[in-house]
Protein backbone atom coordinates (compact mmCIF):
# COMPACT_ATOMS: atom_id res chain seq x y z
CA UNK A 1 0.00 0.00 0.00
CA UNK A 2 1.39 3.38 -1.11
CA UNK A 3 1.75 5.90 1.63
CA UNK A 4 0.41 9.46 0.68
CA UNK A 5 2.55 12.45 1.72
CA UNK A 6 0.89 15.15 3.85
CA UNK A 7 2.01 17.95 1.45
CA UNK A 8 0.32 16.38 -1.53
CA UNK A 9 -2.92 16.07 0.41
CA UNK A 10 -2.85 19.78 1.27
CA UNK A 11 -2.30 20.75 -2.37
CA UNK A 12 -5.25 18.68 -3.48
CA UNK A 13 -7.45 20.35 -0.87
CA UNK A 14 -6.46 23.84 -2.01
CA UNK A 15 -7.08 22.96 -5.65
CA UNK A 16 -10.51 21.61 -4.83
CA UNK A 17 -11.37 24.80 -2.92
CA UNK A 18 -10.32 26.97 -5.92
CA UNK A 19 -12.50 24.95 -8.25
CA UNK A 20 -15.47 25.37 -5.96
CA UNK A 21 -14.84 29.15 -5.64
CA UNK A 22 -14.53 29.56 -9.39
CA UNK A 23 -17.83 27.84 -10.02
CA UNK A 24 -19.46 29.94 -7.31
CA UNK A 25 -18.14 33.16 -8.84
CA UNK A 26 -19.30 32.07 -12.28
CA UNK A 27 -22.82 31.42 -11.08
CA UNK A 28 -22.86 34.67 -9.10
CA UNK A 29 -21.70 36.67 -12.12
CA UNK A 30 -24.26 35.00 -14.33
CA UNK A 31 -26.97 35.88 -11.82
CA UNK A 32 -25.82 39.55 -11.74
CA UNK A 33 -25.77 39.79 -15.51
CA UNK A 34 -29.27 38.43 -15.76
CA UNK A 35 -30.61 40.66 -13.00
CA UNK A 36 -31.61 44.27 -13.80
CA UNK A 37 -28.77 46.82 -13.15
CA UNK A 38 -28.96 48.66 -9.88
CA UNK A 39 -28.25 51.95 -11.74
CA UNK A 40 -30.24 52.28 -14.93
CA UNK A 41 -30.10 54.74 -17.85
CA UNK A 42 -26.91 56.48 -16.67
CA UNK A 43 -26.51 59.21 -19.30
CA UNK A 44 -24.43 62.38 -19.70
CA UNK A 45 -24.33 65.19 -22.23
CA UNK A 46 -21.55 64.44 -24.68
CA UNK A 47 -20.18 68.01 -25.12
CA UNK A 48 -20.42 71.18 -23.06
CA UNK A 49 -18.52 74.43 -22.51
CA UNK A 50 -18.71 76.12 -19.08
CA UNK A 51 -17.91 79.59 -20.43
CA UNK A 52 -21.15 81.27 -19.31
CA UNK A 53 -22.23 82.21 -22.83
CA UNK A 54 -25.71 80.77 -22.38
CA UNK A 55 -25.12 77.74 -24.63
CA UNK A 56 -24.39 74.27 -23.20
CA UNK A 57 -22.82 75.80 -20.09
CA UNK A 58 -23.52 72.76 -17.90
CA UNK A 59 -23.48 68.96 -18.26
CA UNK A 60 -26.56 67.12 -16.91
CA UNK A 61 -26.04 63.65 -15.40
CA UNK A 62 -29.19 61.46 -15.37
CA UNK A 63 -29.81 57.97 -13.99
CA UNK A 64 -32.50 55.76 -12.37
CA UNK A 65 -32.23 53.67 -9.20
CA UNK A 66 -33.98 50.32 -8.69
CA UNK A 67 -34.20 51.00 -4.97
CA UNK A 68 -33.18 53.69 -2.53
CA UNK A 69 -29.62 53.99 -1.28
CA UNK A 70 -27.04 56.45 -0.01
CA UNK A 71 -25.50 57.73 -3.24
CA UNK A 72 -22.32 59.62 -4.20
CA UNK A 73 -22.15 61.13 -7.70
CA UNK A 74 -18.70 61.97 -9.03
CA UNK A 75 -17.01 63.30 -12.14
CA UNK A 76 -13.78 61.44 -12.83
CA UNK A 77 -10.97 61.91 -15.33
CA UNK A 78 -9.95 59.52 -18.06
CA UNK A 79 -7.54 57.94 -15.55
CA UNK A 80 -10.30 57.46 -12.99
CA UNK A 81 -9.17 60.25 -10.67
CA UNK A 82 -11.92 62.15 -8.83
CA UNK A 83 -12.40 65.67 -10.25
CA UNK A 84 -15.75 66.94 -8.94
CA UNK A 85 -18.38 65.81 -6.42
CA UNK A 86 -21.97 66.40 -7.47
CA UNK A 87 -23.52 64.52 -4.50
CA UNK A 88 -21.84 63.14 -1.39
CA UNK A 89 -23.55 60.22 0.39
CA UNK A 90 -27.02 61.59 -0.30
CA UNK A 91 -30.08 59.44 0.36
CA UNK A 92 -31.90 58.93 -2.95
CA UNK A 93 -35.10 57.03 -3.53
CA UNK A 94 -36.15 54.68 -6.25
CA UNK A 95 -36.66 56.28 -9.69
CA UNK A 96 -35.05 58.96 -11.85
CA UNK A 97 -32.51 61.54 -10.64
CA UNK A 98 -30.68 64.44 -12.28
CA UNK A 99 -27.53 66.27 -11.29
CA UNK A 100 -25.67 69.03 -13.08
CA UNK A 101 -21.94 69.61 -13.43
CA UNK A 102 -20.99 73.24 -13.99
CA UNK A 103 -17.48 72.36 -15.11
CA UNK A 104 -15.83 73.28 -11.83
CA UNK A 105 -13.56 70.91 -9.93
CA UNK A 106 -13.70 70.35 -6.16
CA UNK A 107 -11.25 73.28 -5.72
CA UNK A 108 -13.87 75.54 -7.42
CA UNK A 109 -11.69 76.12 -10.47
CA UNK A 110 -12.84 75.33 -14.01
CA UNK A 111 -11.54 71.90 -14.93
CA UNK A 112 -9.20 71.78 -17.91
CA UNK A 113 -10.53 70.84 -21.32
CA UNK A 114 -10.58 67.09 -21.76
CA UNK A 115 -12.52 63.81 -21.46
CA UNK A 116 -14.45 62.98 -18.28
CA UNK A 117 -16.91 60.33 -17.00
CA UNK A 118 -19.82 60.33 -14.55
CA UNK A 119 -19.58 57.81 -11.71
CA UNK A 120 -22.36 56.69 -9.29
CA UNK A 121 -21.45 54.98 -5.99
CA UNK A 122 -24.13 53.05 -4.00
CA UNK A 123 -22.90 52.68 -0.40
CA UNK A 124 -25.27 50.03 0.93
CA UNK A 125 -25.25 47.89 -2.19
CA UNK A 126 -21.50 48.20 -2.55
CA UNK A 127 -21.77 49.03 -6.23
CA UNK A 128 -19.85 51.53 -8.41
CA UNK A 129 -21.16 52.35 -11.89
CA UNK A 130 -19.25 54.53 -14.40
CA UNK A 131 -20.89 55.98 -17.48
CA UNK A 132 -19.72 54.28 -20.67
CA UNK A 133 -20.22 57.49 -22.61
CA UNK A 134 -17.47 60.11 -22.64
CA UNK A 135 -18.13 63.66 -21.48
CA UNK A 136 -16.12 66.28 -23.38
CA UNK A 137 -15.40 69.56 -21.60
CA UNK A 138 -14.42 72.00 -24.34
CA UNK A 139 -14.02 75.76 -23.94
CA UNK A 140 -11.93 76.32 -27.08
CA UNK A 141 -13.68 77.72 -30.12
CA UNK A 142 -13.44 75.89 -33.45
CA UNK A 143 -10.61 76.84 -35.77
CA UNK A 144 -12.15 76.78 -39.21
CA UNK A 145 -9.68 77.22 -42.05
CA UNK A 146 -10.44 79.00 -45.32
CA UNK A 147 -8.78 76.73 -47.84
CA UNK A 148 -9.12 79.03 -50.82
CA UNK A 149 -10.91 82.08 -52.20
CA UNK A 150 -11.59 82.06 -55.92
CA UNK A 151 -10.81 84.16 -57.84
CA UNK A 152 -7.95 85.93 -56.03
CA UNK A 153 -9.11 89.34 -57.30
CA UNK A 154 -12.66 90.59 -57.91
CA UNK A 155 -14.30 93.70 -59.36
CA UNK A 156 -17.51 94.42 -57.42
CA UNK A 157 -20.45 95.51 -59.53
CA UNK A 158 -19.23 93.85 -62.71
CA UNK A 159 -21.25 90.72 -63.63
CA UNK A 160 -19.05 87.65 -63.68
CA UNK A 161 -16.20 89.36 -61.83
CA UNK A 162 -17.83 90.59 -58.62
CA UNK A 163 -18.19 87.44 -56.51
CA UNK A 164 -15.59 85.64 -54.40
CA UNK A 165 -16.24 81.96 -53.68
CA UNK A 166 -15.00 80.71 -50.30
CA UNK A 167 -14.40 77.11 -49.28
CA UNK A 168 -13.48 76.19 -45.71
CA UNK A 169 -12.98 73.23 -43.40
CA UNK A 170 -14.65 73.19 -40.00
CA UNK A 171 -17.92 72.21 -38.27
CA UNK A 172 -21.08 72.83 -40.30
CA UNK A 173 -23.82 71.36 -38.06
CA UNK A 174 -24.82 74.99 -37.42
CA UNK A 175 -24.97 77.37 -40.40
CA UNK A 176 -21.58 79.17 -40.62
CA UNK A 177 -21.10 82.92 -40.95
CA UNK A 178 -18.66 84.57 -43.34
CA UNK A 179 -16.89 87.60 -41.85
CA UNK A 180 -15.09 89.92 -44.28
CA UNK A 181 -12.27 92.11 -42.96
CA UNK A 182 -10.39 94.87 -44.70
CA UNK A 183 -6.76 94.65 -43.72
CA UNK A 184 -5.06 97.94 -42.90
CA UNK A 185 -1.61 98.55 -44.30
CA UNK A 186 -0.39 100.41 -41.22
CA UNK A 187 1.48 98.15 -38.77
CA UNK A 188 -0.28 97.57 -35.46
CA UNK A 189 -3.78 98.46 -36.71
CA UNK A 190 -6.20 95.53 -36.57
CA UNK A 191 -8.29 94.61 -39.63
CA UNK A 192 -11.73 96.21 -39.85
CA UNK A 193 -14.91 94.09 -40.10
CA UNK A 194 -16.78 95.40 -43.16
CA UNK A 195 -19.25 92.66 -44.16
CA UNK A 196 -21.08 89.62 -42.79
CA UNK A 197 -22.75 86.88 -44.85
CA UNK A 198 -24.74 83.83 -43.68
CA UNK A 199 -23.97 80.35 -44.96
CA UNK A 200 -25.97 77.14 -45.05
CA UNK A 201 -25.92 74.22 -42.67
CA UNK A 202 -23.79 71.25 -43.78
CA UNK A 203 -22.31 73.34 -46.61
CA UNK A 204 -18.58 74.22 -46.56
CA UNK A 205 -19.01 76.82 -49.33
CA UNK A 206 -19.84 80.51 -48.94
CA UNK A 207 -19.56 83.58 -51.14
CA UNK A 208 -19.06 87.32 -50.91
CA UNK A 209 -20.68 89.69 -53.39
CA UNK A 210 -18.03 92.39 -53.05
CA UNK A 211 -20.24 94.75 -51.06
CA UNK A 212 -19.52 96.16 -47.61
CA UNK A 213 -21.78 97.38 -44.82
CA UNK A 214 -23.07 95.68 -41.68
CA UNK A 215 -26.63 97.01 -41.89
CA UNK A 216 -29.22 97.15 -44.60
CA UNK A 217 -27.35 99.80 -46.59
CA UNK A 218 -24.42 98.32 -48.47
CA UNK A 219 -22.03 99.71 -51.05
CA UNK A 220 -19.33 98.45 -53.35
CA UNK A 221 -16.14 97.60 -51.46
CA UNK A 222 -13.24 100.04 -51.89
CA UNK A 223 -10.15 98.74 -53.67
CA UNK A 224 -7.73 96.97 -51.34
CA UNK A 225 -6.91 93.74 -49.53
CA UNK A 226 -9.61 91.69 -47.79
CA UNK A 227 -9.46 88.68 -45.49
CA UNK A 228 -12.19 86.05 -45.08
CA UNK A 229 -12.95 84.45 -41.71
CA UNK A 230 -15.61 81.73 -41.33
CA UNK A 231 -17.19 81.67 -37.87
CA UNK A 232 -18.68 78.31 -36.92
CA UNK A 233 -20.06 76.58 -33.80
CA UNK A 234 -18.78 73.27 -32.44
CA UNK A 235 -20.67 70.52 -30.63
CA UNK A 236 -19.94 72.15 -27.25
CA UNK A 237 -21.56 75.42 -28.31
CA UNK A 238 -18.33 77.38 -28.79
CA UNK A 239 -18.25 79.96 -31.55
CA UNK A 240 -15.00 80.62 -33.32
CA UNK A 241 -12.77 82.02 -34.38
CA UNK A 242 -13.35 85.25 -32.47
CA UNK A 243 -11.67 87.42 -35.07
CA UNK A 244 -9.06 87.54 -37.84
CA UNK A 245 -5.43 86.52 -37.42
CA UNK A 246 -3.47 89.39 -35.91
CA UNK A 247 -0.56 89.06 -38.35
CA UNK A 248 0.15 87.34 -41.63
CA UNK A 249 2.33 84.82 -39.77
CA UNK A 250 -0.79 83.51 -37.95
CA UNK A 251 -2.79 82.91 -41.13
CA UNK A 252 -3.69 79.33 -42.01
CA UNK A 253 -5.01 78.48 -45.43
CA UNK A 254 -5.61 81.09 -48.15
CA UNK A 255 -8.32 83.50 -46.94
CA UNK A 256 -7.35 86.59 -48.96
CA UNK A 257 -8.94 88.36 -51.90
CA UNK A 258 -8.05 91.64 -53.63
CA UNK A 259 -10.70 94.14 -54.72
CA UNK A 260 -9.54 95.88 -57.87
CA UNK A 261 -11.40 98.17 -60.26
CA UNK A 262 -8.70 99.53 -62.50
CA UNK A 263 -4.95 98.92 -62.78
CA UNK A 264 -2.12 98.69 -65.27
CA UNK A 265 1.40 97.32 -65.51
CA UNK A 266 3.81 99.73 -67.21
CA UNK A 267 6.80 98.67 -69.36
CA UNK A 268 10.02 98.18 -67.37
CA UNK A 269 12.30 99.25 -70.20
CA UNK A 270 12.39 102.89 -71.15
CA UNK A 271 10.46 103.75 -74.30
CA UNK A 272 12.29 105.73 -76.96
CA UNK A 273 10.55 108.67 -78.56
CA UNK A 274 8.90 107.41 -81.72
CA UNK A 275 8.43 103.94 -80.24
CA UNK A 276 5.43 102.12 -78.78
CA UNK A 277 4.66 101.74 -75.07
CA UNK A 278 2.75 98.58 -74.13
CA UNK A 279 0.67 98.37 -70.97
CA UNK A 280 -1.22 95.45 -69.45
CA UNK A 281 -4.56 96.96 -68.38
CA UNK A 282 -6.82 95.30 -65.79
CA UNK A 283 -10.34 96.69 -66.22
CA UNK A 284 -12.52 93.53 -66.07
CA UNK A 285 -13.24 93.81 -69.80
CA UNK A 286 -14.84 97.26 -69.52
CA UNK A 287 -14.18 100.25 -71.75
CA UNK A 288 -11.90 102.88 -70.22
CA UNK A 289 -10.46 106.27 -71.14
CA UNK A 290 -6.70 106.78 -71.22
CA UNK A 291 -4.23 109.62 -71.61
CA UNK A 292 -0.43 109.98 -71.57
CA UNK A 293 1.34 113.07 -70.25
CA UNK A 294 4.83 114.07 -69.14
CA UNK A 295 5.39 114.67 -65.42
CA UNK A 296 5.46 118.44 -64.99
CA UNK A 297 3.09 119.09 -67.89
CA UNK A 298 -0.64 119.67 -67.50
CA UNK A 299 -1.49 118.80 -71.12
CA UNK A 300 -1.79 115.19 -72.29
CA UNK A 301 0.28 114.19 -75.30
CA UNK A 302 -2.20 111.56 -76.39
CA UNK A 303 -5.59 110.27 -75.30
CA UNK A 304 -8.24 107.81 -76.32
CA UNK A 305 -10.68 105.07 -75.37
CA UNK A 306 -10.15 101.33 -75.32
CA UNK A 307 -11.21 98.03 -73.80
CA UNK A 308 -8.00 96.21 -74.77
CA UNK A 309 -6.16 94.22 -72.13
CA UNK A 310 -2.89 95.19 -73.85
CA UNK A 311 -2.90 98.90 -74.57
CA UNK A 312 -0.40 100.08 -77.19
CA UNK A 313 0.44 103.79 -77.16
CA UNK A 314 2.68 105.36 -79.76
CA UNK A 315 5.11 107.89 -78.25
CA UNK A 316 5.58 110.97 -80.51
CA UNK A 317 9.04 111.41 -82.03
CA UNK A 318 9.42 114.91 -80.57
CA UNK A 319 8.72 113.76 -76.98
CA UNK A 320 11.09 115.13 -74.36
CA UNK A 321 13.01 112.87 -72.02
CA UNK A 322 11.29 112.39 -68.68
CA UNK A 323 8.94 110.41 -66.50
CA UNK A 324 5.52 109.99 -68.09
CA UNK A 325 2.16 108.91 -66.72
CA UNK A 326 -0.45 106.66 -68.27
CA UNK A 327 -3.71 107.81 -66.67
CA UNK A 328 -6.83 105.62 -66.82
CA UNK A 329 -10.43 106.62 -66.06
CA UNK A 330 -13.45 104.35 -65.68
CA UNK A 331 -16.59 105.73 -64.05
CA UNK A 332 -15.40 107.24 -60.75
CA UNK A 333 -12.16 105.24 -60.69
CA UNK A 334 -8.81 106.83 -61.53
CA UNK A 335 -5.46 105.13 -61.96
CA UNK A 336 -2.02 106.33 -63.08
CA UNK A 337 1.23 104.47 -63.60
CA UNK A 338 4.65 106.00 -64.41
CA UNK A 339 7.09 104.95 -67.12
CA UNK A 340 10.28 106.32 -68.65
CA UNK A 341 10.54 107.98 -72.06
CA UNK A 342 13.91 108.76 -73.64
CA UNK A 343 13.95 111.64 -76.11
CA UNK A 344 16.52 112.50 -78.72
CA UNK A 345 20.16 113.18 -77.89
CA UNK A 346 22.33 112.00 -75.02
CA UNK A 347 23.14 113.74 -71.73
CA UNK A 348 25.89 112.97 -69.15
CA UNK A 349 23.54 112.26 -66.21
CA UNK A 350 21.21 109.28 -66.11
CA UNK A 351 18.10 109.73 -63.91
CA UNK A 352 16.84 106.38 -62.65
CA UNK A 353 13.27 105.54 -61.68
CA UNK A 354 13.32 103.11 -58.70
CA UNK A 355 10.73 100.78 -60.20
CA UNK A 356 12.03 97.73 -58.30
CA UNK A 357 11.37 99.54 -55.03
CA UNK A 358 7.93 100.70 -56.15
CA UNK A 359 6.84 97.15 -56.99
CA UNK A 360 8.54 95.36 -54.08
CA UNK A 361 7.12 97.74 -51.47
CA UNK A 362 3.64 97.95 -52.96
CA UNK A 363 1.00 97.10 -50.30
CA UNK A 364 -0.95 94.43 -52.17
CA UNK A 365 -1.75 90.85 -51.21
CA UNK A 366 -0.01 88.51 -53.63
CA UNK A 367 0.01 85.17 -51.78
CA UNK A 368 -3.65 84.95 -50.71
CA UNK A 369 -3.19 85.43 -46.95
CA UNK A 370 -5.22 88.67 -46.87
CA UNK A 371 -2.28 90.86 -45.84
CA UNK A 372 -0.06 92.99 -48.05
CA UNK A 373 3.21 91.47 -49.21
CA UNK A 374 6.16 93.83 -49.22
CA UNK A 375 9.91 93.58 -48.95
CA UNK A 376 11.57 93.28 -46.51
CA UNK A 377 8.59 92.10 -44.39
CA UNK A 378 7.98 89.22 -46.80
CA UNK A 379 10.62 86.86 -48.13
CA UNK A 380 9.52 87.31 -51.74
CA UNK A 381 6.97 89.19 -53.84
CA UNK A 382 5.99 88.97 -57.54
CA UNK A 383 8.03 91.25 -59.78
CA UNK A 384 5.33 91.96 -62.37
CA UNK A 385 2.32 92.90 -60.26
CA UNK A 386 0.44 96.20 -60.71
CA UNK A 387 0.87 98.96 -58.17
CA UNK A 388 -2.17 99.09 -55.88
CA UNK A 389 -4.51 101.96 -55.09
CA UNK A 390 -4.30 104.94 -57.42
CA UNK A 391 -1.19 103.48 -59.05
CA UNK A 392 1.22 106.20 -57.97
CA UNK A 393 3.93 104.63 -55.78
CA UNK A 394 5.01 105.91 -52.40
CA UNK A 395 7.34 108.91 -52.66
CA UNK A 396 6.39 109.61 -56.26
CA UNK A 397 4.59 112.91 -55.73
CA UNK A 398 6.57 114.05 -52.67
CA UNK A 399 10.09 113.29 -53.88
CA UNK A 400 10.42 112.35 -57.55
CA UNK A 401 7.96 114.86 -59.05
CA UNK A 402 9.41 117.97 -57.33
CA UNK A 403 12.96 116.81 -58.17
CA UNK A 404 12.15 116.38 -61.87
CA UNK A 405 10.24 119.67 -61.95
CA UNK A 406 13.30 121.39 -60.46
CA UNK A 407 15.56 119.91 -63.15
CA UNK A 408 13.18 121.29 -65.79
CA UNK A 409 13.13 124.76 -64.20
CA UNK A 410 16.92 124.78 -63.87
CA UNK A 411 17.25 123.53 -67.48
CA UNK A 412 19.35 120.59 -66.31
CA UNK A 413 18.91 118.00 -69.06
CA UNK A 414 19.27 114.28 -68.46
CA UNK A 415 18.69 110.79 -69.83
CA UNK A 416 16.32 108.44 -68.05
CA UNK A 417 15.83 104.72 -67.37
CA UNK A 418 14.19 102.27 -65.00
CA UNK A 419 16.40 100.24 -62.66
CA UNK A 420 14.65 97.16 -64.10
CA UNK A 421 15.60 98.08 -67.66
CA UNK A 422 17.23 95.10 -69.37
CA UNK A 423 19.92 97.47 -70.70
CA UNK A 424 20.67 99.00 -67.30
CA UNK A 425 24.36 97.98 -67.15
CA UNK A 426 25.04 99.26 -70.68
CA UNK A 427 23.25 102.52 -69.93
CA UNK A 428 25.46 103.10 -66.90
CA UNK A 429 28.57 102.75 -69.07
CA UNK A 430 27.40 105.71 -71.18
CA UNK A 431 26.92 108.12 -68.28
CA UNK A 432 29.45 109.44 -65.74
CA UNK A 433 26.68 110.29 -63.24
CA UNK A 434 23.59 108.43 -62.00
CA UNK A 435 20.81 110.04 -59.94
CA UNK A 436 17.92 108.27 -58.23
CA UNK A 437 15.45 111.15 -57.86
CA UNK A 438 13.45 109.10 -55.34
CA UNK A 439 14.86 106.82 -52.66
CA UNK A 440 15.52 103.24 -53.96
CA UNK A 441 14.60 101.39 -50.77
CA UNK A 442 14.77 98.02 -52.54
CA UNK A 443 17.29 97.28 -55.26
CA UNK A 444 18.17 94.13 -57.16
CA UNK A 445 21.54 92.48 -56.75
CA UNK A 446 21.98 92.74 -60.53
CA UNK A 447 21.53 96.51 -60.50
CA UNK A 448 23.75 96.85 -57.41
CA UNK A 449 26.52 94.94 -59.13
CA UNK A 450 26.29 97.29 -62.12
CA UNK A 451 26.36 100.36 -59.84
CA UNK A 452 29.45 99.12 -58.00
CA UNK A 453 31.21 98.50 -61.30
CA UNK A 454 30.15 101.96 -62.42
CA UNK A 455 31.75 103.58 -59.34
CA UNK A 456 34.94 101.52 -59.63
CA UNK A 457 35.28 102.82 -63.17
CA UNK A 458 35.05 106.41 -61.95
CA UNK A 459 31.31 107.00 -62.06
CA UNK A 460 29.28 108.97 -59.52
CA UNK A 461 26.03 107.78 -57.89
CA UNK A 462 23.55 109.89 -55.90
CA UNK A 463 20.09 109.46 -54.45
CA UNK A 464 17.57 111.70 -52.70
CA UNK A 465 15.67 110.77 -49.54
CA UNK A 466 16.01 108.39 -46.63
CA UNK A 467 16.05 104.59 -46.65
CA UNK A 468 17.91 104.20 -49.92
CA UNK A 469 19.50 100.82 -50.72
CA UNK A 470 18.55 99.23 -47.38
CA UNK A 471 17.03 96.03 -48.87
CA UNK A 472 18.74 93.85 -51.45
CA UNK A 473 16.76 91.44 -53.58
CA UNK A 474 17.60 88.96 -56.29
CA UNK A 475 15.21 88.20 -59.14
CA UNK A 476 14.12 84.56 -59.39
CA UNK A 477 11.38 83.36 -61.72
CA UNK A 478 9.78 86.81 -61.97
CA UNK A 479 9.87 87.38 -58.21
CA UNK A 480 11.90 89.60 -55.91
CA UNK A 481 13.53 87.44 -53.24
CA UNK A 482 14.90 89.21 -50.17
CA UNK A 483 18.63 88.84 -49.57
CA UNK A 484 19.62 88.92 -45.87
CA UNK A 485 21.72 91.97 -45.03
CA UNK A 486 23.10 93.61 -41.86
CA UNK A 487 20.41 95.71 -40.12
CA UNK A 488 20.95 99.44 -39.93
CA UNK A 489 23.27 99.59 -42.94
CA UNK A 490 22.85 100.29 -46.65
CA UNK A 491 24.10 98.18 -49.54
CA UNK A 492 27.42 100.05 -49.64
CA UNK A 493 28.33 99.37 -46.00
CA UNK A 494 27.34 102.70 -44.45
CA UNK A 495 25.81 102.27 -40.96
CA UNK A 496 22.82 104.56 -40.46
CA UNK A 497 20.55 105.97 -37.77
CA UNK A 498 17.20 107.71 -38.25
CA UNK A 499 16.61 110.98 -36.39
CA UNK A 500 12.84 111.62 -36.69
CA UNK A 501 13.12 115.04 -35.03
CA UNK A 502 15.19 116.48 -37.87
CA UNK A 503 16.46 120.04 -37.74
CA UNK A 504 18.97 122.30 -39.50
CA UNK A 505 22.27 120.99 -40.89
CA UNK A 506 25.76 122.42 -40.49
CA UNK A 507 28.38 122.00 -43.18
CA UNK A 508 31.51 120.08 -42.25
CA UNK A 509 33.81 118.75 -44.96
CA UNK A 510 33.38 120.16 -48.48
CA UNK A 511 36.28 118.86 -50.55
CA UNK A 512 34.20 118.07 -53.68
CA UNK A 513 32.22 121.34 -53.80
CA UNK A 514 28.86 119.81 -52.83
CA UNK A 515 28.14 122.68 -50.41
CA UNK A 516 29.66 125.50 -52.47
CA UNK A 517 27.67 128.74 -51.88
CA UNK A 518 25.46 126.95 -49.33
CA UNK A 519 25.02 128.83 -46.01
CA UNK A 520 25.69 126.99 -42.77
CA UNK A 521 23.51 126.02 -41.06
CA UNK A 522 20.74 125.41 -43.62
CA UNK A 523 17.35 123.71 -43.59
CA UNK A 524 15.61 122.65 -41.43
CA UNK A 525 14.44 119.18 -42.53
CA UNK A 526 11.75 117.02 -40.94
CA UNK A 527 13.53 113.68 -40.67
CA UNK A 528 17.18 112.78 -41.17
CA UNK A 529 19.18 109.65 -41.91
CA UNK A 530 22.53 110.03 -40.15
CA UNK A 531 25.73 108.19 -41.03
CA UNK A 532 27.35 106.42 -38.07
CA UNK A 533 30.37 105.04 -39.94
CA UNK A 534 32.38 105.38 -43.14
CA UNK A 535 32.04 102.46 -45.59
CA UNK A 536 35.07 100.20 -45.77
CA UNK A 537 37.64 101.53 -48.25
CA UNK A 538 35.84 104.88 -48.64
CA UNK A 539 36.86 108.46 -47.86
CA UNK A 540 34.40 111.13 -46.82
CA UNK A 541 34.66 114.14 -49.12
CA UNK A 542 31.64 116.23 -48.07
CA UNK A 543 29.33 116.16 -45.07
CA UNK A 544 26.54 118.18 -43.44
CA UNK A 545 24.44 117.24 -40.44
CA UNK A 546 23.36 118.17 -36.92
CA UNK A 547 26.32 118.96 -34.66
CA UNK A 548 28.02 115.84 -33.22
CA UNK A 549 25.39 113.42 -34.64
CA UNK A 550 26.79 112.29 -37.97
CA UNK A 551 26.14 113.66 -41.46
CA UNK A 552 22.76 113.44 -43.22
CA UNK A 553 23.99 114.75 -46.58
CA UNK A 554 27.33 113.11 -47.33
CA UNK A 555 29.65 112.22 -50.22
CA UNK A 556 32.17 109.37 -50.29
CA UNK A 557 35.03 108.62 -52.62
CA UNK A 558 35.18 104.88 -53.40
CA UNK A 559 37.93 103.85 -55.80
CA UNK A 560 37.90 106.13 -58.83
CA UNK A 561 34.28 107.16 -58.25
CA UNK A 562 31.91 107.50 -55.30
CA UNK A 563 28.39 108.18 -54.11
CA UNK A 564 26.38 110.96 -52.49
CA UNK A 565 23.46 110.35 -50.16
CA UNK A 566 21.02 113.21 -49.54
CA UNK A 567 19.51 111.73 -46.38
CA UNK A 568 16.68 114.16 -45.66
CA UNK A 569 13.16 112.73 -45.97
CA UNK A 570 11.63 115.96 -47.27
CA UNK A 571 14.51 117.10 -49.47
CA UNK A 572 12.42 116.61 -52.60
CA UNK A 573 9.64 118.83 -51.25
CA UNK A 574 12.24 121.47 -50.35
CA UNK A 575 12.93 121.81 -54.11
CA UNK A 576 9.40 122.94 -54.97
CA UNK A 577 9.00 126.25 -56.75
CA UNK A 578 6.56 127.51 -54.11
CA UNK A 579 8.01 127.46 -50.61
CA UNK A 580 11.22 125.61 -51.41
CA UNK A 581 14.60 126.19 -49.78
CA UNK A 582 17.24 128.14 -51.75
CA UNK A 583 19.93 126.06 -50.02
CA UNK A 584 18.39 122.84 -51.37
CA UNK A 585 18.30 124.26 -54.89
CA UNK A 586 21.98 125.21 -54.62
CA UNK A 587 22.92 121.73 -53.35
CA UNK A 588 21.11 120.19 -56.34
CA UNK A 589 23.04 122.39 -58.78
CA UNK A 590 26.32 121.50 -57.10
CA UNK A 591 25.38 117.82 -57.09
CA UNK A 592 24.57 118.03 -60.79
CA UNK A 593 28.02 119.43 -61.53
CA UNK A 594 29.54 116.59 -59.51
CA UNK A 595 27.55 113.98 -61.46
CA UNK A 596 28.46 115.50 -64.84
CA UNK A 597 32.18 115.60 -64.17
Amino acid sequence: MTKRRPGALAIQCVFAALVVATFAAFFATTRLKRSPPVVQELAVRRHFSPNVDGRLDVAPVRFRLRRSDDVTVLIVSRDGEQVATLADDVRLGKGGHRFVWNGRADDDRIAPDGVYYARVVLRHQGRVVTSPRKLFLDTTGPSSIVRYVSPDAITPGVPGAERARVRFTGPTRIAPTLLVYRTNERPGVRPLLVARRAGKRDDPNLSWDGRVGLGRDTRLAPAGNYLMVVRTRDAAGNDGPEGPPRTAAEVRGNPGVVVRYLAAVAPRDRVNAGGVARFAVLAAGRRYRWSVSRVGSSRPQKRGRSSDRTLRVGVPRRSRTGAYLLELTLDEHRYATPFAVQGRGREPVLVVLPVASWIARDPIDSDGDGYSDTLPQSDSVPASRPIAGSGLPGGFETSLVPALEFLDRAKLRYDIASDLDRRFARLLDRHPGVLYAASPRVETTTALGSLRSHMRAGGQLAWLGTGGFVTDARVEKDAFVRVPSPPGANSFGERLRIDPAGGPLSVGANRNGLFENVPSPFGPFASLELAQSVPKGAQRTAAAGPPDQGPAIVSYRMGAGGFTRVGAADFGQSLRADGGLPSSAQIMRNLWNLLRS
